[in-house]
């Protein structure tokens, strides 16, 4: 009896709201993630960009020198 009560509470719930959350903004945030994705950075740009400067601290950290 408890979960027939649970399940009836749950589904009002999920009716009052589901015309909320169709009420969002109409852009979906695929478009809202596709608008920003040019923008962002390559996968691991930075990484390589890490790897191609290591030597070069290494000689001045190894140089004594303030870089």
């Amino acid at each position: 009896m408890k979960t027939l009560l649970f399940l009836s509470f749950l589904v009002a719930l999920i009716s009052v709201l589901l015309p909320s959350v169709s009420s969002a903004p109409s852009a979906p945030l695929e478009d809202y993630v596709r608008q920003y994705a040019d923008f962002a950075p390559e996968p691991f740009q930075l990484r390589k960009k890490w790897t191609r400067l290591e030597p070069s601290i290494r000689f001045f950290k190894r140089s004594g020198s303030d870089y």
